[in-house]
């Protein structure tokens, strides 16, 4: 009887930690460790300059500079990059304020004749100073949503951020992708 009840809390410890070390469904770069989304698309028969063209035109229009963003571009290489951010609102504990934080990343494309490449990366948490999100670091996010917090609140918190980073970068991808597919 001991031995069953034994193995039934080591089983059950075992289960706890492997549940709290599971793999994490986030792209990480092997040389840098930050989660990078990236991508090479093809697109048979189009000029480098076309695909510049459109990127360009996207670039410009989705990136905010007085919102304290930044775009860059570089014609003779092929290549644009942008600092984008987007607000989110967080609910902690059922909590009837929602609390606010601003996840800020980098968005780099490069076009050849016949394709383009996006990256998509260092994401960062910024606070709200109008309604700040408690127990919500600062910084690169790689340490908050790649940990597994014991307490609920806060992975909660954690899951949230991750449906924060996932629905950006879709958001990125329909709308990047979409664009690239048109006539400049």
């Amino acid at each position: 009887m001991r031995l069953i009840a034994l193995l039934t809390l080591l089983f059950g410890v075992h289960s706890l930690a492997s549940a709290q070390t599971r793999a994490v469904d986030f792209p990480l770069d092997s040389a840098t460790h930050l989660v990078t989304y990236s991508g090479v698309v093809p697109r048979p028969g189009a000029p480098k300059a076309e695909l510049y063209a459109l990127a360009k035109r996207w670039f410009t229009a989705v990136f905010s500079i007085p919102n304290g963003e930044s775009v860059s571009f570089n014609e003779a290489a092929g290549t644009l990059e942008g600092t984008q951010h987007r607000y989110y609102n967080n609910t902690i504990g059922g909590s009837a304020v929602p609390q606010t934080s601003i996840l800020w990343y980098t968005v780099r494309a490069a076009v050849k004749d016949g394709q383009y490449s996006y990256s998509i990366s260092q994401f960062r948490l910024a606070k709200y100073p109008g309604n700040p999100t408690p127990y919500l670091p600062a910084g690169p996010i790689e340490a908050f949503i790649l940990a597994h917090p014991a307490n609920h609140f806060l992975r909660d918190l954690t899951d949230q951020q991750r449906q924060h980073v996932e629905a950006a970068v879709e958001n990125f991808l329909l709308n990047f992708n979409g664009n690239m597919k048109r006539k400049p």
